[in-house]
């Protein structure tokens, strides 16, 4: 279980740097 969330926590982190990189070029394009 514990593993699972930790997984679970790297993906919410790795969307979360995902977006913030991607949101950007998005827009300007």
């Amino acid at each position: 279980m514990g593993k699972k969330h930790h997984i679970g926590r790297t993906a919410w982190v790795f969307a979360l740097v995902v977006v913030r990189i991607l949101g950007p070029l998005l827009c300007s394009s």
